[in-house]
């Protein structure tokens, strides 16, 4: 990390993100309509299927899932669902039976979608073990390929031939020439159409310039390579064409691929205004395709074209029938649903707004239970004192007899007790009255 006045200073704060217009880019590049793509496959596959899978994904790029995690209960319908949320337009999914490989190319997120059989697919090893002299082009992934479609016929094609077309082309992301630069063309996609079996060919090509004009020799010197110059006994004799001088090898016969550089371009001596060779070289893979299926949906719906089948009128009107019936039921049945949940849930909420009710009257009970509680135990407390002044005058009633009579009534019978305090008392009463009548 750099210092500045004696302390550390940071330079890089910034997070990169991903590449413009790919899978996870902001907002306002999501608004730009970049086609981005899943690229997928279902089922049980050959490992070479696999591999297939992965380097389509490396054509596709930068606008598609990398690094996709798949499950093996992931379905179709999984992937459209966020497909929208990710500016997903196309997906490509590998199915492999015992008898064939299928490609569908499906546009979401209602369709159409091409069901195509791959007749024949070599990898990109293959194609790598093909060439003298391979190169890696791992800076060319970074952008878009070009994309050339070669005898799709014009508007006198038929239909399923235009939207084979149409649905290739915008796999990948459209050029502006007015804004295009000259170093982000540096892939093509080729798609060719044979018309006599009515296969497609794909392939997948590294676009390369080398500058011409020059010997072979100035051209290693321009490319930073440390030229041999054993034998020579001065650097004119190497430049003269002493030893490895001679036409450079990209000077080919054919002078349609020598074009002045609008811009500058990948590789040293590719400077604007020079003149240079354009070359491609295949990195794979390739694929052989042959369009067996249309339908209107996605991955349903009514089929358009089939190429080993074929109906009558009749037969096409009573698909569609067939088709609007079964529409008609589906979308009666998410009638159906959509009521039954708004149902449930107001029933759910009447539920639960009686229960608060009997919530609220046991509250309301139990609060006059309370009270009248409280009120009791004031009662009780008056009716104690009433107790406590009875029994006080019992306790002088009785001392009173005992001092009268002069008895012990420790160990006498309560009913004694009784009969002797009664009489006491009675004979009191009867003295009080016979002095009241005397007076």
């Amino acid at each position: 990390m750099p210092t500045k006045g004696g302390r550390r200073r940071k330079t890089r704060t910034h997070v990169v993100g991903p590449p413009s217009g790919a899978v996870g880019a902001p907002e306002s590049e999501m608004t730009e309509k970049v086609p981005k793509s899943f690229v997928l496959k279902k089922g049980k596959v050959h490992s070479n299927v696999s591999d297939l899978a992965e380097e389509m994904r490396r054509v596709m790029e930068p606008h598609t899932a990398r690094k996709l995690r798949e499950r093996a209960k992931n379905t179709v319908k999984d992937y459209v669902s966020v497909s929208s949320v990710l500016g997903v337009t196309h997906l490509l999914v590998f199915t492999q039976t015992d008898k064939s490989l299928s490609l569908r190319v499906c546009r979401t997120p209602t369709g159409p979608t091409l069901t195509f059989k791959v007749q024949q697919f070599s990898l990109m090893r293959h194609v790598r073990a093909l060439q003298k002299r391979p190169v890696e082009v791992n800076q060319a992934y970074k952008t878009s390929p070009l994309v050339v479609l070669n005898n799709f016929g014009d508007k006198q094609a038929s239909s399923q031939v235009k939207l084979m077309k149409v649905t290739l082309q915008n796999m990948f992301p459209s050029i502006n020439v007015a804004t295009v630069k000259l170093q982000d063309c540096r892939r093509v996609v080729m798609f060719n159409l044979d018309k006599t079996n009515g296969t497609v060919e794909m392939r997948h090509f590294a676009v390369r310039a080398t500058p011409t004009g020059i010997t072979k020799a100035i051209k290693k010197v321009v490319q930073a390579k440390v030229p041999d110059l054993h034998g020579l006994e001065d650097i004119s004799e190497y430049v003269a064409g002493g030893m490895g001088g001679g036409i450079s090898d990209s000077e080919v016969e054919d002078e349609e691929s020598k074009i002045t550089l609008p811009d500058d371009y990948v590789g040293r001596g590719n400077v604007k205004s020079q003149k240079s060779s354009i070359r491609l070289q295949e990195l794979g893979p390739r694929l052989t395709l042959e369009l067996m299926k249309v339908e209107r949906g996605l991955c349903e719906g009514e089929v358009l074209y089939h190429s080993y089948v074929t109906k009558t009128a009749e037969e096409i009107k009573a698909q569609r029938a067939k088709v609007e019936k079964r529409d008609n039921l589906k979308r009666k049945r998410r009638d159906e649903q959509a009521e039954n949940v708004a149902r449930k849930k107001q029933e759910a909420e009447e539920l639960a707004a009686a229960k608060a009710a009997r919530r609220l009257e046991r509250a309301q009970q139990a609060a006059a239970e309370g009270d009248a509680d409280e009120e009791g135990s004031e009662s009780d407390g008056e009716s104690g004192e009433e107790e406590t002044v009875g029994s006080c005058v019992g306790d002088t009633i009785w001392r009173w007899c005992r001092s009268c009579l002069s008895v012990s009534f420790t160990h006498a019978r309560p009913s004694f007790v009784a009969a002797i305090v009664l009489h006491t008392i009675a004979a009191q009463v009867t003295h009080t009255d016979h002095q009241a009548t005397t007076v």
